[in-house]
């Protein structure tokens, strides 16, 4: 398959989704999954990680590679990559920059795949990364799974592991729909995503607070039905200075300290991406067209009203000056579940504590 320009929407792609049809269908077959890779100047690591693909135990179906404009040899590679791989290889090549995770989202709507996984062009992927999450699908792949999650071990730019995992997979389990704080994100390069996550919603339209490819699918997975977690790792996680993602080093006790002291600009960010996020699954429910989606979609948009009135309420705390207004502040986070309320709303057990003692400071 030769490189080609930048190309329409997949074509049938809601005629083919089971769960906007709202049908039940079982992987009697070994499901069929695509990788979509995002790729920008990479010459330097992409070989290493186009190697880890081609010696895994269970081969992808397609690889679709979306390229952001590589000045340097990443073309060549990939060309080179495509012209010798056992599995049909796509190279998309964007004629104007859309940033990483536009990028990867363009790129994504072009796999025909049922599961989609997204490949970073710098990581290293062990052997049965891909066979253990087509087990996991099979297995468990009725229609209500959304997203199966894998860990990594972050590694320097040489590749030697640190120890430290993201995320921290204790044992294999899964949680149904809305069981996760509201602005869950985890990592795209950990994700494994159904098809229709990409295919089925208007992911230009995605809210302000949601701009990632990956707070996308985990705002939509987390409304939709369920999240598999499978321990162990999959992956070497390369963190170096030019990564577009960040580098995840580790940072001083002052600076944890740092983070944990921002106040109502935070919260008010906080607020904004919660009410955009409830307004975006009430708008995407009006246009579903089956009853069961739409009432998902309503019903994960109703648990953000909360959620924003916390942050709302806990950027009120953090502004205040007066000892009533921040214990008013406090008990409406208590009254919305903040601090022991649903999953969905529950702050982290420290900030019970931080709140309280913001209140005695003033």
């Amino acid at each position: 398959m030769n490189a080609s320009s930048e190309s329409t929407q997949f074509e049938g792609a809601k005629d083919s989704s089971p769960l906007l049809r709202e049908q039940k269908t079982q992987h009697a077959s070994p499901p069929l999954i695509s990788i979509a890779m995002a790729t920008f100047n990479g010459a330097r690591h992409i070989e290493q990680q186009l190697k880890s693909i081609l010696l895994q135990e269970r081969l992808p179906d397609e690889m679709i590679i979306g390229d952001d404009g590589s000045t340097d040899r990443t073309i060549e590679i990939l060309e080179d990559f495509q012209a010798h791989a056992p599995f049909s290889v796509k190279i998309i090549r964007h004629q104007q920059r859309k940033g990483y995770a536009d990028n990867f989202l363009t790129t994504a709507s072009q796999c025909s795949g049922q599961w989609i996984m997204f490949c970073d062009q710098d990581d290293v992927w062990l052997p049965h990364k891909i066979a253990h999450v087509s087990q996991c699908i099979s297995d468990h792949g009725d229609d209500d799974l959304m997203m199966v999650v894998q860990s990594s071990e972050l590694a320097d730019e040489a590749l030697r592991p640190s120890g430290r995992f993201l995320p921290k997979i204790r044992r294999i389990h899964g949680l149904p729909s809305g069981s996760h704080f509201g602005l869950w994100v985890v990592q795209g390069f950990c994700q494994t995503v159904r098809a229709d996550l990409i295919r089925g919603f208007d992911w230009t339209r995605r809210p302000r607070g949601h701009t990632s490819h990956d707070q996308w699918t985990c705002m939509l997975a987390n409304a939709l039905g369920k999240v598999r977690y499978l321990p162990g790792r999959s992956a070497l996680y390369r963190r170096h200075p030019s990564a577009e993602t960040g580098n995840h080093l580790l940072i001083s006790f002052g600076s944890r300290a740092a983070l944990r002291m921002r106040g109502a600009e935070r919260y008010q960010l906080l607020e904004t991406a919660a009410l955009e996020a409830g307004e975006c699954l009430r708008r995407l429910s009006i246009s579903a067209n089956s009853a069961e989606l739409s009432h998902r979609l309503t019903a994960c948009a109703d648990r953000y009203q909360p959620l924003s009135s916390i942050f709302a309420a806990r950027a009120a705390l953090y502004e205040s000056t007066s000892f009533v207004s921040a214990l008013r502040a406090i008990a409406t986070v208590a009254k919305n579940g903040g601090y022991f309320g649903p999953q969905f709303v529950r702050l982290p057990p420290v900030s019970l504590l931080k709140d309280i003692a913001r209140v005695f400071s003033i």
